[in-house]
């Protein structure tokens, strides 16, 4: 995953069953042979600290950080189509240092900004019903931020 959108940007690809990125996807032939789906990425800069799952913050202390992913990650699925089946969500983390941390301790973080994007109706609801992850990878040393991979699936199953 490379960071390469802009703020709130969007990228829309065309991806077979598996989601992988096919190559010239918009061609009628390739189109009735593998069935496309959307698959989006939205950038969400830090509007401020991480959630870390090992911190020990009072119960508001934390309730205003994730009030601001969420609102942050709402403001930035703004205008972009909603997913009506099931998506499969990966979350890219960018830090501005290159230290050591264990991905899966932001997922107060990720959370957070699932719930803003059902808050603006880019998903239906974040239950396991409608969402597979967010599943969190390590994208690497840049601005703090977190990268949506949104993946269509289909109908929920």
């Amino acid at each position: 995953m490379t960071r390469s959108q802009p703020h709130g940007d969007v990228t829309g690809a065309t991806g077979g069953a598996g989601g992988e990125e096919v190559p010239g996807g918009s061609g009628e032939t390739l189109s009735k042979r593998i069935p496309m789906r959307r698959h989006i990425t939205i950038d969400i800069p830090a509007p401020c600290d991480f959630i870390n799952s090992n911190q020990r913050l009072h119960r508001m202390a934390q309730a205003k950080l994730t009030k601001t992913w969420r609102q942050a990650s709402a403001a930035a699925a703004q205008g972009i189509p909603p997913f009506t089946g099931k998506v499969h969500i990966i979350a890219h983390i960018f830090k501005p240092r290159a230290g050591r941390y264990d991905t899966n301790n932001l997922a107060p973080t990720t959370k957070a900004a699932v719930d803003g994007l059902v808050d603006a109706g880019l998903l239906v609801d974040d239950s396991t019903e409608w969402v597979i992850g967010p599943d969190h990878r390590h994208g690497g040393k840049g601005n703090a931020e977190i990268v949506l991979e949104i993946i269509e699936l289909g109908g929920s199953e």
